[in-house]
């Protein structure tokens, strides 16, 4: 039998019950993965700051030879913080994709490390819903003030009603979709979301 070496786990929906919560028996599991020397390597679209909590609870905070995969895989760090290894959105992009929010009337929002920020000043529910899950904090700016903000990813975030029908509008999205990945995500709410990734490793379906 092989020995193993590291598990890579995912957060919301597979470590997580459906209350959001590490039950005892999973606890349990990753510690004694922990003391058999196996790394455990979270890995979600979260940023640190929303799995925290859980590593604590995991016995796998603040290291610096525990490791944490968030944003989707745009970011690499050690679970005391160190950026391993991160690839953001352009400020070009950022402006192309807000644009296209604007035109189709949904709700966008783009995150830094530490910030969710957007350029609607009537904050959509599952911003705020999303700021209280990962811990971030809400900012609202201007295109033109998120110049020189580095941001990791962004996404449409709306009701399936709402969502689906706007980014039907595939047309919106060409210029884009030749530069960056455009995952559409199911959650408890229909999400489409940009995460920042190559086009060369893709990471889901294209909506």
């Amino acid at each position: 039998m092989t020995d193993i070496k590291l598990i890579a786990i995912d957060i919301d929906g597979t470590l997580v019950n459906s209350k959001s919560e590490l039950t005892p028996e999973t606890i349990a599991a990753i510690k004694e993965a922990k003391s058999r020397g196996i790394k455990v390597v979270l890995c979600t679209g979260r940023p640190l700051s929303g799995a925290e909590a859980l590593l604590e609870q995991l016995g796998l905070d603040h290291a610096a030879d525990q490791y944490l995969v968030c944003f989707g895989g745009a970011v690499v760090q050690t679970t005391a913080g160190q950026v391993i290894y991160e690839r953001g959105i352009s400020y070009e992009d950022f402006v192309d994709l807000e644009g296209i929010a604007r035109k189709l009337n949904i709700h966008f929002q783009a995150i830094s490390s530490d910030r969710i920020y957007t350029c609607n000043k009537d904050i959509g529910k599952y911003t705020l819903y999303e700021a209280n899950l990962v811990n971030l904090g809400i900012s609202y700016r201007t295109p033109e003030e998120m110049r020189g903000i580095e941001l990791i990813k962004a996404m449409y975030i709306e009701d399936a009603e709402i969502l689906d029908p706007a980014i039907a509008h595939r047309e919106l999205f060409e210029k884009i979709g030749s530069r960056l990945d455009l995952i559409k995500k199911r959650a408890q709410t229909r999400v489409f979301r940009h995460e920042s990734s190559t086009k060369k490793r893709p990471r889901g379906a294209l909506f």
